[in-house]
């Protein structure tokens, strides 16, 4: 994952870097293209707090999802110069996330990732307006689906019993993962740079709701399966992206 998100990224800033000089050369404005579009992006998410949930042991821990990488992808229609639509696919690269609640003093360890897929309308504002030059400033938003999984969770009990009963096999419990569907929406800003009248560079920003992320309710160790309730959390991101777009 790491390998594929820094040749991604390494390819996307080099043809940043030779194409803004060009860019910055023209001072007239570029049109935008009405027609089809592709577009490719990679960037960095941003948590917000996870707020993970367990109901029958009345704990809740506040602590932020960890960043992670995300790369998409889309196809898309510049109706006018001023309005656009696409339909996006994303994914939010595994990240482990941990957390130790106050109430029962365990301790949850486990990893979360996310495939997103939108349809999105976006408001070019250039296209309102006699030119902003090479830049291309705009507004979006989206609805979709979310499809989170929760992987397989290490439950540690971390009270000082538990550590003079069986020292030896502290981590000992295991929550088992699961993957929900859910309703996702997001909202977006950032400016295209015209690069010609074809390829667009995309510095943008989005806030995404991705609904729920939910662990399984079968709980194992020391010989024993226990059915407990399951896990509930948010996950909701701030983004940074950078990508390119290719107007046909």
């Amino acid at each position: 994952m790491t390998k594929t998100f820094t040749n991604t990224l390494a390819g996307l800033l080099l043809v940043t870097a030779t194409a803004l000089p060009a860019a910055a050369q023209t001072n007239t404005q570029t049109a935008a293209k009405t027609g089809p579009y592709v577009k490719l992006e990679t960037g960095a998410s941003f948590g917000r707090s996870f707020d993970f949930r367990a109901d029958d042991m009345g704990q809740t821990i506040s602590r932020k999802l960890p960043s992670a990488a995300i790369v998409g992808g889309g196809v898309g229609w510049q109706i006018t110069p001023a309005l656009r639509t696409d339909l996006t696919l994303s994914y939010r690269f595994p990240k482990n996330w941990n957390g130790t609640d106050s109430v029962q003093s365990l301790t949850y360890d486990g990893k979360v990732s996310s495939l997103r897929g939108f349809a999105n309308l976006y408001l070019d504002v250039a296209g309102l307006t006699d030119g902003l030059g090479v830049f291309k400033p705009y507004l979006g938003a989206g609805v979709g689906f979310s499809r989170n999984k929760l992987a397989d969770l290490t439950v540690t009990d971390t009270t000082v019993g538990a550590l003079a009963t069986n020292p030896a096999n502290f981590d000992r419990y295991t929550l088992n993962g699961s993957t929900r569907t859910n309703f996702a929406w997001q909202v977006m800003a950032g400016t295209g740079i015209a690069v010609t009248d074809a390829i667009t560079v995309d510095l943008g920003y989005r806030y995404v709701d991705a609904g729920k992320a939910k662990s399984g309710v079968t709980l194992t160790g020391l010989g024993v399966t226990t059915t407990v309730d399951a896990r509930n959390a948010n996950v909701r991101t701030h983004e940074l992206t950078l990508g390119l777009r290719y107007a046909f």
